[in-house]
Formats: C-alpha cells, sequence, structure tokens
C-alpha cells in the first residue's frame, strides 16, 4: 500500500468512529430467531456465528373419561305352594266285582210210558266205566307276607318264596278242571228170561252246577256255560277276594284321613312325604339385588339404586395429547464476511516502490460512502444509524462530518506530482 493512501485511510477510520461509536456503545437488542442481525464494524475474513434455540413441545391435558355405576336391587312377588303329608291314611271298604260264568250240569229223569211184563229177570250187576278221565290240577296255597291273605294258584306261581309278597304255606289242593265222564256197564252173572220191556223215555233237565239235581235224576256228565253273572264283594282297604279276575271299585271312606299341611315359597324342595298339591297362593315379595354395578338397570320392571352404592368407574385414564412435537431452531447471531483483498506491488505513477493496490478507488468509495452515511444518519427522521438500529447523536454526526472535510483534503493534497 503507498504511503500517500494514508491520510485517506486515517480519514475512513475517524468517520467510522464518529458514526459508529455511540450505537456501538448502546446494548444491541435480543436477536429474533430466524433473523440475521446487521454487524456493527464487521471484519472481513470473518465465519458466521450461530446459536440453538430448542422449543418444548406443545401438549395438550386430556382429563379421564368416567361414568358412575350402581347396585341395583327390587321387590319381586313370590308363591307360595301347598304340600300335605298323610299321618294317618283314610279308613274304609273298597267294591270288588268280577265276571263270572254260569255253568249248568244236565240231569236224566226216567218216565215209564208203560209197564214192564214181568219176566225173570237177568241176573247181573252194573259197573261204572270212565269213558273220559277228569282233568284236574294241583293247586297251591299262597299267603301274603304282610296282610295274610292266601290264594291258591299252581306252583311256581309269583317267582318262588317271597315273590312280591307271596310265598307258598306248602298246603295243596287237587281241583276238576274238567269233570271224568263214566257211563254204567251191565254185567250179567245170569242170562234173563225175556219178557215185554217196559216202555220209557228220559226227560233231560239242566241244574247250576252245584245244586241238587232233579228227584229221580240222573246226570249225564254234560255241562254247559248258560251266561255270565257279577260276583260283588267288599273288603276292607288292604284286603283283596280270593279268585282271579277281580277288580276294585268304589272307595268307600269311613274315617278321613289325618294330613299336615306345609305352604313351601315355589321352587324349594319340601322334607320327606310331603308331596305338592299343586295349590297356591301369593307370598310375601322377596328383595333381588344384582351381584355387581353397573350404569344402566337389569331387564325387567321395578330396579332402582341401593342407596349408598355409586361408584366411578374409569372408561379412559387422564392423559397428555401432543399438538405440535418439540423441535431445535438454529439462527445465525452473525454471518460470514467476505474475504480480505489480497495487495499487488506496482510502479504506480512513475514513482519507484509505490504499490498500486486499487486503493485509491476504495478510498474514494469509502469516503464517498461515510459522506452519504453521515449526511443520511443526520436526516433521519427515526434518529437511528443505518443499518445498526443504534441511535444517532450529534456529537457523532458533527465529527463524523469534519472527519470527512478533513480526509478529502489530505487526499487532494497527497495527489500532486512534486514539481
Amino acid at each position: 500500500m503507498s504511503r500517500r493512501h494514508l491520510p485517506a485511510l486515517s480519514l475512513v477510520a475517524v468517520a467510522a468512529f464518529g458514526l459508529g461509536a455511540p450505537g456501538a456503545a448502546l446494548a444491541a437488542p435480543d436477536p429474533v430467531p430466524g433473523e440475521v442481525l446487521p454487524m456493527i464494524s464487521a471484519e472481513c475474513g470473518q465465519d458466521a456465528v450461530y446459536d440453538t434455540i430448542v422449543h418444548p413441545a406443545v401438549v395438550e391435558q386430556v382429563p379421564a373419561v368416567t361414568h358412575l355405576e350402581w347396585v341395583w336391587s327390587r321387590l319381586v312377588p313370590t308363591t307360595e305352594v301347598l304340600h300335605e303329608r298323610t299321618v294317618a291314611p283314610a279308613q274304609g271298604t273298597w267294591a270288588w266285582s268280577r265276571e263270572v260264568d254260569v255253568v249248568e250240569e244236565q240231569y236224566a229223569v226216567r218216565v215209564v210210558d208203560a209197564p214192564a211184563v214181568p219176566a225173570v229177570p237177568e241176573v247181573g250187576h252194573w259197573e261204572s266205566r270212565v269213558v273220559t278221565p277228569a282233568v284236574t290240577v294241583v293247586m297251591w296255597e299262597y299267603a301274603h307276607l304282610h296282610n295274610g291273605n292266601t290264594r291258591w294258584e299252581r306252583e311256581g306261581w309269583n317267582a318262588g318264596a317271597n315273590g312280591l309278597g307271596w310265598s307258598p304255606t306248602g298246603n295243596t289242593r287237587v281241583d276238576v278242571l274238567e269233570p271224568e265222564v263214566t257211563e254204567q256197564v251191565w254185567v250179567v252173572d245170569q242170562a234173563a228170561v225175556p219178557a215185554a220191556p217196559e216202555q220209557a223215555h228220559d226227560e233231560l233237565s239242566w241244574v247250576a252246577l252245584g245244586a241238587p239235581g232233579p228227584a229221580g235224576g240222573t246226570f249225564t256228565g254234560v255241562t254247559r256255560v248258560a251266561g255270565t253273572t257279577t260276583e260283588h264283594a267288599e273288603l276292607p282297604d288292604g284286603d283283596s277276594p280270593l279268585g282271579s279276575g277281580w277288580l276294585r271299585g268304589v272307595f268307600t271312606e269311613t274315617a278321613a284321613a289325618i294330613v299336615e299341611e306345609l305352604w313351601l315359597p315355589e321352587g324349594t324342595a319340601p322334607e320327606a312325604g310331603y308331596v305338592a298339591t299343586g295349590t297356591t297362593r301369593p307370598g310375601a315379595a322377596a328383595e333381588e339385588t344384582t351381584g355387581g354395578t353397573s350404569a344402566a338397570a337389569p331387564a325387567g320392571a321395578g330396579w332402582s339404586p341401593v342407596a349408598g352404592s355409586e361408584v366411578t368407574v374409569v372408561d379412559a385414564a387422564a392423559t397428555e395429547i401432543e399438538i405440535e412435537p418439540a423441535w431445535v431452531e438454529d439462527f445465525i447471531l452473525s454471518p460470514a464476511t467476505d474475504p480480505c483483498p489480497v495487495a499487488e506491488e506496482t510502479d504506480v505513477d512513475g514513482v519507484d516502490g509505490a504499490v498500486d493496490d486499487n486503493t485509491d478507488t476504495a478510498v474514494q468509495t469509502g469516503v464517498e460512502g461515510l459522506v452519504e452515511a453521515a449526511t443520511t444518519g443526520a436526516t433521519a427522521e427515526a434518529g437511528v444509524l443505518p443499518a445498526t438500529g443504534a441511535p444517532v447523536g450529534l456529537w457523532g454526526v458533527a465529527l463524523g462530518a469534519g472527519g470527512v472535510v478533513g480526509g478529502v483534503a489530505l487526499v487532494a493534497r497527497s495527489r500532486r506530482r512534486p514539481a
């Protein structure tokens, strides 16, 4: 750099001090994130300076979601059922009846039409000869173990001893199912002398089985079923008539049964011996209560909340919802400056050893800028130094303007060539 440029550089420094010192003495405002702050008296070749702001996440508090629940109860109508137990059974008799066949036997009565002529009768005797043997069966006597009743049945009836309460006594009898058929055969001991026989015929008649036959009548051995008849019997309760085919009919009560009554809620099992009769009546109302809590009453009518059973149920716990996530912001405190110019030594204006580093133009440009800055700063309505935001004092404006004028004079003088 040429020595003739020193006055110009001194002018620039003085002007810069006069215009910049008052603003530099004031505190710089806080940086705004994302805003590049203007530098005061920035130097060339400086790197940018950064800072970081951590912005927290924006969250919203969401309250818990709850609802109320209760224990529920209601009065339910009940039904009672009548049960009975027989202490002593009724006393009385049973009417028994059965249909039986009416069997008749045939008898023959000899009727003489003409008397016989006496003759020497044949001497002999009559013998009975069996034409058809009788059909018989051996009947065994059975006695009932509980009531002592007896009955006659065939051997092996009722599955043997103690079968269904009946046991054989050991007594037997022979019953005739079909009587034998016989005929009288005359056995001649001495031949008869023929004579005129008697003229006669047989008259037949039917007699009920078991009834005595007609006088002079002879049973022919022929039977028949003439019809049926109803046989009746009246026996105390617990007894039954002998024989088969009996049917029990109407019970005639002679003494009423002694019965105990018991009313129980419907569905309750009674004690042993009691039997439900089917008769019912309204019972006392019963309280029905739910096992747990619920927000709504159960199905059905009459439910109401139980006092003091209210509980709060949390459906969703309280939480936070992130509206905006946390983020980090980097901002520039001061920007990087341009690199400093490199000086080149050349002959200037025929003076040996002078350096032409284009400072004439730079100084002139800097002086013109300072003059413009001083003029603008003095007249600015906002009262601040341009590009700094610092207030401008009157003494600073005067100092800067004086420095510019003196600097211009020095520059002009230095440019004059010696004679």
